[in-house]
Parts: structure tokens; C-alpha cells; sequence
């Protein structure tokens, strides 16, 4: 199984804060900028994360995953937990030094309190790779995302100053005829070439 490169890129426009990888084959955590998104297009299998910084600073300690304080496991988070981190700690980053405090056998329920929140977590040591509240992943393709929207066909109609364009050349622009567009989230869309701006409806 093997991730579209559509997808990929689409996720790294709209989470341009950071790329998390943990490579299944080695169990080696990388992290890097979201612009080197290529690095997801092979065969090898793994678990990654964009980051779209909502608390605490753009930098690579922030970026997903984060290391659980005191074990081998490794914490993702789609999502954002209110009264967690401050300007330069990630929530993310906050909650996986709390969570060495939490028994291994609680974490399921202490991470799933947490409704519209999803969670994976893996064992650098073991290759155990856990996902929370599961009901609220995509599955495609036999791979899981956090962010449906990202699997999702880009055959939408679009919006701007009271036209509608239809959008039939899959995500790309009707005003510059090529652009990819991507989603920078609350149902707004952006042209990566041209600028133009778009919304859902």
C-alpha cells in the first residue's frame, strides 16, 4: 500500500508547519519541513504527520510526533487540546511528557476523553503501532487518515465574489486554468500558482 502522491501534497499545502515520519521498517523518527514532502512517495511503510501549528511555535521539537517522557512510544495528534502548551510548546508536545505519568493500560481511555481528537501512537522498540478514537479516521486504499478531507475526491464547486466555478478538472484552478488548489481549512481554498481564493459550498 502506498499513499497518492495527490494526497501528500495536498496534506503538506494545507499543514506547512512541519513533517513528522516514523519509519516502520526501522523504527526511525525523522522531521523535517513540510516542503519536503517527497520523501512519503516510495514504497516503504510508515507513519507521517503534517503539522498546522495552532499552539505553540513553527519549529522541528513541535513537529509530531513526540516522544512519550520515559518510553519507546511516540505520540501523533490530529487536532487541538484547549489549555495544553503555551507560545512555545506544542499541545501535542505538552501532552506526550504528561502521558509518561499515565499507566500504558489507561492510555486509551485518557487519550479518547479527548472526543474530536484523533491520536496514533507507536513503539519505537516494538513496531506497535496503536490509533484512538478509530471511529473518527479515514480509511482508503487499506491506509488510515486523520484528516478525511484529504482523501477526499476534489470535484467540488467553488465560490468566489458571488460566481461559481465548477471545478471539473479534478483540484485544479478554473481561474488560471492549471493551479493546484488546496484547502487551508474553515472550507476556504487557495490557488498554489495564482492566488485566487475559493470557499466550499
Amino acid at each position: 500500500m502506498s499513499v497518492p502522491e495527490s494526497i501528500i501534497s495536498r496534506s503538506a499545502y494545507s499543514n506547512p508547519d512541519g513533517l513528522g515520519i516514523i519509519w516502520l521498517d526501522t523504527l526511525q523518527v525523522e522531521k523535517m519541513d513540510s516542503s519536503m514532502w517527497h520523501r512519503l512517495v516510495c514504497n516503504r511503510p510508515y507513519v507521517a504527520h503534517f503539522r498546522y501549528a495552532t499552539v505553540g511555535k513553527v519549529c522541528h521539537e513541535n513537529t509530531h510526533p513526540n516522544r512519550v517522557d520515559g518510553t519507546h512510544e511516540q505520540l501523533v495528534m490530529n487536532g487541538t487540546i484547549s489549555g495544553l502548551g503555551s507560545a512555545e510548546c506544542s499541545d501535542t508536545r505538552h501532552l506526550a511528557s504528561l502521558l509518561g505519568d499515565v499507566p500504558r493500560k489507561d492510555w486509551k481511555r485518557e487519550l479518547e476523553r479527548f472526543s474530536g481528537v484523533k491520536f496514533a501512537t507507536v513503539n519505537t522498540k516494538s513496531g506497535h503501532v496503536e490509533v484512538y478514537n478509530s471511529n473518527l479516521w479515514a480509511s482508503k486504499g487499506g491506509v488510515l487518515y486523520s484528516n478525511p478531507y484529504m482523501v477526499q475526491d476534489f470535484n467540488y464547486n467553488y465560490r468566489k465574489q458571488d460566481r461559481v466555478y465548477a471545478d471539473t478538472i479534478g483540484n485544479r484552478c478554473t481561474a488560471c486554468m492549471g493551479g493546484d488548489i488546496r484547502n487551508i481549512g474553515f472550507g476556504v481554498f487557495t490557488c498554489k500558482d495564482c492566488g485566487e481564493v475559493y470557499t466550499e459550498y
